[in-house]
């Protein structure tokens, strides 16, 4: 899947969320879209949140969360 693709028609049907957005080499703009996306129904918005959180986490730790929030670089 490429980006148009999933910007006209998200998950598709069957609510797969990883493997369209796995195919998608722009990491940051995976992430970007799974919390902009509405879904149509809970499961799958739940399912493309956490799969956004999912890839946040493998690059980025909790620590740089926290010296982001008070300022530090």
């Amino acid at each position: 899947m490429c980006r148009s693709q999933w910007v006209a028609e998200g998950p598709g049907r069957g609510g797969g969320v990883t493997g369209p957005l796995a195919t998608i080499q722009d990491k940051p703009w995976v992430v970007q879209q799974c919390a902009a996306y509405i879904a149509p129904d809970l499961a799958t918005q739940q399912q493309v949140l956490q799969y956004g959180l999912d890839m946040t986490g493998q690059y980025c730790q909790p620590s740089d969360l926290d010296a982001a929030a008070q300022g530090k670089p």
